[in-house]
């Protein structure tokens, strides 16, 4: 049976969700896959960040609230790493 969680591992399971919804919007831009995909998934991301909108006060995640309103983050500077190969294989873990 799962224990009620504490209050440093809701944080750590609420960072793990927030970077899980990040993976899965830029898989479809590093799979090749059409535009409308990536951009349902870039949709999908934009309304899971507004009910995540609390999260902001996190720096490490405050940047990546715009990546679902640029229009080709793999080429933008700022996002371009996170579609690099070692970037992801570093989110896997």
């Amino acid at each position: 049976m799962v224990s009620r969680l504490t209050s440093r591992d809701n944080k750590d399971v609420q960072k793990l969700t927030f970077y899980v919804h990040v993976y899965a919007a830029i898989i479809p831009y590093k799979t090749g896959q059409n535009a409308s995909v990536q951009k349902e998934e870039m949709e999908n991301l934009r309304n899971f960040f507004q009910q995540k909108s609390d999260m902001t006060t996190d720096p490490e995640m405050l940047s990546l609230f715009a990546l679902p309103y640029v229009p080709d983050p793999a080429t933008h500077p700022v996002f371009s790493k996170l579609f690099q190969v070692h970037t992801i294989t570093s989110m896997r873990k």
